[in-house]
Formats: C-alpha cells, structure tokens, sequence
C-alpha cells in the first residue's frame, strides 16, 4: 500500500493493473515493488475508480466525480485520468451513480469512447454509450433495480424486549466488468449470504452466486481480476480504529 495511513475506498481491475483511490488520490499496486500514484487532474472527490485498456495491454483508471456545479449538464462525471482536462458528462441522469466499471466494445479499443460504461445508483443499473454528437455518455438501457442490491434487514433481539427488531444492514456495492460476458456484483453482507453475483452484461442473465470465507466478510469492494478470479477488500480491515491494515483478498469463482 502506498502507507500505513492509507485506506482504500474503491478497487479496479484490468488486464494485469490494479488501481485503488481513497477518494481523494489514485494509486496503482504493481506487481512487484511499492504502489505508485497515478497522476489525475481531479479537483473533487473520487468516488468511484474504474480501468480502460487499448490492445497491448496499456490500462489507465478513470475516476467516477459529482458535476462541478448544479449548473452542470449531468449530475456525474468521468475523468480520463490519461488526458489532463478531458471529462465526460453521464448524460440526462439527474441521480447521482454511485459505482461504475467499464464494458469493452471489443477487443481492440483505442480509446474511453469506444467503451460502454456501467453506472449503479440505488439498487439501478444503467449502460451509457458514448453519443458523438451530445459529446458524452448517453443511456443506452435502463437495467432496471438488482434484487442483489436491494437493502437487506435482519433481526436482532432486543436487549429490553423479547421482541424482534428489524434492523438494515448497511451494504457497501462494487461492479466490475470481467470480460465482455461476464459482469460481477459485490455487496457487503451478512456471514453466510451471497456477497458475490455474476451476471451476462449483454442479457443481465444470472450466471451465479457465490460467499466469501467468513474470515474476510464482509467486504468493502472488490474487482474482476479475470473472469474466474477477483480481488476483494475485506471491510474489517478499513477502520481507522483497527489494528489490521489493509489487505488484498483473491479468491476463485467456478
């Protein structure tokens, strides 16, 4: 990790790069050797990271931002953290996306443009394309709320009544396009409980689900390293109150 202060708020994974922001900088993980900053000409919070690659295996990160002012023709942003000054309106969507990851077009991309983008707002999943005329992202199809994304309750005996309270569970979201057939969800949950969904980007047919290990639930996000393996961050370490530092999880899907 870039330092022992450090903690990571969102991961993106592509081809053999790993980038992860805290929400005010980007770094990448090499490797091998110490974690380098990713220079990005952002002047808000980052709240969300996402990776583009051309044909070679070249990747670079772009940064998910809030508009600049309510004046702004959407209220999302994306900064292309390789072309200083270059940002892109998520068009015509008044919610604010909260998550987002890169679909690829093909397999021999030159540029963010050539991308389908994935947005997650609420429990909704939206894809952009980019519209040449408009001069951003423009929806392309409204996925519609994810059940896996739904907030979820449980029930907690009340320490002052034999009756059950229903309590939400706070769910933490992260989406992460493996390859052009597979689409991965990750939520926060309960031990036990599904914290990982794949779906078929292009049907949004389920393709599975799966836990993690007790030791590492819940988790705080997590990223397609390819489509049998992710990255994920185990929550419990991400308090600043703790005593364990950051980690890196991979795991293996069918």
């Amino acid at each position: 990790w870039p330092g022992p202060l450090f903690r990571p708020r969102a991961i993106a994974c592509a081809d053999s790069s790993i980038f992860v922001t805290d929400g005010f900088r980007i770094f990448e993980l090499p490797a091998k050797g110490p974690a380098k900053e990713v220079p990005c000409a952002v002047d808000r919070s980052i709240i969300d990271v996402a990776a583009a690659c051309m044909p070679g295996g070249l990747c670079w990160p772009l940064a998910l931002v809030a508009a600049s002012s309510w004046e702004a023709r959407a209220a999302s942003e994306v900064v292309d953290c390789q072309r200083p000054g270059v940002t892109w309106p998520l068009l015509q969507d008044e919610w604010l996306a909260e998550r987002f990851s890169v679909l690829s077009a093909s397999t021999a991309v030159k540029n963010v443009t050539e991308h389908r983008l994935i947005t997650l707002r609420g429990a909704e999943m939206v894809q952009f394309v980019w519209s040449e005329a408009r001069r951003g992202f423009a929806p392309e199809w409204l996925l519609g709320p994810s059940e896996f994304f739904m907030p979820e309750v449980a029930t907690v005996a009340s320490p002052d009544s034999p009756a059950a309270l229903l309590e939400a569970v706070d769910s933490t979201r992260a989406i992460s396009a493996a390859t052009q057939d597979r689409l991965l969800l990750f939520r926060g949950t309960q031990v036990g409980r599904p914290a990982i969904e794949a779906r078929d980007p292009s049907t949004m047919a389920l393709q599975g689900r799966w836990r993690v290990p007790s030791s590492i639930a819940p988790i705080s996000g997590g990223c397609s390293w390819d489509k049998n393996t992710v990255l994920v961050l185990p929550a419990a370490s991400m308090s600043a109150d703790g005593d364990e530092r950051p980690r890196l999880v991979k795991l293996s899907l069918p």
